[in-house]
């Protein structure tokens, strides 16, 4: 069965686990390689599934390693590919993939071998143009070591020739080939290259800052131990907020928290004072995405420091907000009201917690009675809500009403009614449908 046959089932592929090869797949692979018969390999294929446990990758670099040490040979009298098992086991060649991949590197000249180094630092995917910044070299100088390394199998172009006859796009053949070249770097090295390649990026980003935003900040976030001054670091912080948030609306609620505490280390204590505006986002989005990935204890964490440190009350509703949503998520409906009645005081919106009957009615019949002025053309025509306080206290007022509906509905006709006359007299919000429906 292919992948066409379960698409035009209407089948959705979601996933597909690549076990490793067993051993009579691995003999096949061996005898079509090899020309032979699986029974010929049989002793070959059981050593080298035990030194690659299976993986296709694997065996392919290993059977190219017996070859290049001389343990794999034609012989062109019997016209068949031979091989020595026990010789094989005396040479003890090492079944750490990583050490082949370093191993067949080595062989490559030195320049060709740090310039992969730099490579695998960039990423599986790499250009002729960034490694010719970083290295402060043209790329007419550079291109023949990456051909170099084309040729040898490690490295494969991923775009054609262009005008200047050079090819600018390249990947690695495997992560593990990445990763190997990574080795070749001191460890002291690299986070200088990592701070080097994402200034570099971050420079020649441009308009398109927004679309390679993860690239540059990961980088740039593997280097932070070296940046000393105030502005730089202030920049990389506004540069996490930003990939945060693009991860944030992606679902990817992991990354957009890693990015989040990244931008909040990257500040002094003093960064209340110094960088209020980003110090104030990057712990309100940090409460909102620690919600999203369903970690309560440190959501809390951060609405604490905004809840002591931000300055107003609108500075505050976005964490109270969430705050709100927490407490529903688990199932504590009434705290969650308790908190939206107390920011709305704050907004300037007072509601009684526990009205009578004639408090209700006294309340739709005022309401009832500013609707009949206006017609439903009217109330869509209304401006748009500009007034801060009360966009805010339509969001709290919002955000409690499932709250509300299960566990205290004798608020909810105090709630809409509210939304009613805030709209009507400060103009529509995004809630103002929902109110005049409810």
């Amino acid at each position: 069965i292919t992948l066409e046959d379960l698409r035009k089932a209407g089948t959705t592929i979601n996933q597909l686990t690549l076990e490793p090869l067993g051993l009579e797949a691995v003999a096949q692979l061996i005898a079509d390689t090899l020309h032979s018969d699986t029974a010929w390999v049989q002793p070959l294929a059981e050593l080298i599934i035990n030194k690659t446990d299976g993986n296709p990758f694997f065996v392919n670099e290993f059977l190219k390693t017996l070859y290049a040490e001389y343990l794999l040979s034609f012989g062109f009298a019997s016209r068949t590919w031979q091989w020595d098992i026990a010789q094989i086991h005396a040479r003890d060649i090492t079944d750490n993939v990583v050490e082949l991949m370093i191993g067949k590197l080595k062989q490559l000249p030195q320049s060709t071998q740090n310039l992969l180094s730099l490579a695998a630092c960039v990423g599986t995917n790499f250009s002729l143009s960034i490694l010719a910044t970083i290295c402060e070299k043209s790329p007419d100088e550079l291109y023949p070591e990456l051909i170099e390394a084309v040729h040898a199998g490690v490295i494969l172009p991923t775009s054609e020739l262009d005008a200047q006859l050079l090819i600018q796009d390249y990947k690695f053949l495997h992560d593990r080939i990445q990763q190997a070249a990574s080795t070749l770097i001191d460890e002291n090295q690299k986070q200088i290259l990592h701070l080097q390649i994402g200034r570099n990026l971050w420079q020649q980003a441009g308009e398109t800052l927004s679309e390679n935003i993860f690239e540059i900040v990961d980088h740039l976030n593997l280097s932070i131990e070296l940046m000393i001054e105030p502005v730089e670091r202030e920049a990389i912080a506004q540069l996490n907020l930003m990939a945060a948030r693009k991860a944030k609306a992606a679902t990817a609620f992991s990354a957009a928290l890693r990015y989040l505490t990244t931008g909040i280390e990257l500040f002094r204590s003093e960064s209340w004072q110094g960088q209020y505006d980003l110090t104030l986002a990057l712990h309100s989005e940090a409460t909102e995405v620690a919600y999203l990935c369903g970690n309560f204890d440190e959501m809390e964490k951060w609405a604490t420091v905004v809840l002591q440190q931000a300055k107003t009350i609108l500075d505050k509703v976005k964490v109270y907000e969430v705050k709100i949503q927490s407490c529903v998520a688990q199932s504590q409906q009434l705290e969650a009201i308790k908190i939206g009645l107390k920011v709305l005081e704050q907004l300037g919106v007072s509601l009684l917690e526990l009205p009578t009957e004639l408090d209700i009615k006294q309340r739709l019949k005022e309401t009832t009675a500013a609707l009949m002025q206006r017609n439903i053309e009217e109330l869509v025509k209304l401006p748009s809500m500009t007034d801060a306080y009360k966009l805010a206290a339509m969001r709290i007022s919002s955000s409690i009403g499932s709250a509300t509906y299960q566990v205290a509905s004798v608020l909810l006709p105090l709630i809409t009614c509210e939304q009613v006359n805030l709209s009507i007299k400060y103009g529509n919000s995004p809630f103002s449908s929902f109110a005049y429906a409810a």
